[in-house]
């Protein structure tokens, strides 16, 4: 594997994970409530509505600055890896 191909699965993945972590507190947020930050410490809904606005920055900011690798199979692979990673920790961890 080429280290352009790493590079590109590397984002993909940082930039599911962001996407992924983005949901529940957009979610909590919007609809009022607190939910943990990864300090593990429940904030109030504005904080996690800036929680969740940074991540989905941040996401969309990585899949646009390589927007030329977002039709490359290692971006889609670590985009897909990072979510799936995510989401399962996410559904363990908050229950």
């Amino acid at each position: 594997m080429s280290p352009r191909a790493v590079g590109l699965a590397v984002v993909g993945l940082l930039a599911g994970a962001l996407f992924v972590n983005a949901l529940p507190h957009l979610v909590h947020g919007g609809l009022g409530q607190s939910f943990p930050t990864p300090f593990g410490v429940p904030r109030s809904a504005a904080a996690n509505l800036g929680w969740g606005l940074a991540n989905l920055f941040l996401g969309v900011t990585l899949a646009v600055v390589v927007w030329n690798g977002l039709r490359t199979l290692p971006f889609l692979a670590g985009a897909g890896a990072g979510s799936l990673a995510t989401a399962t920790v996410l559904l363990v961890v908050m229950g």
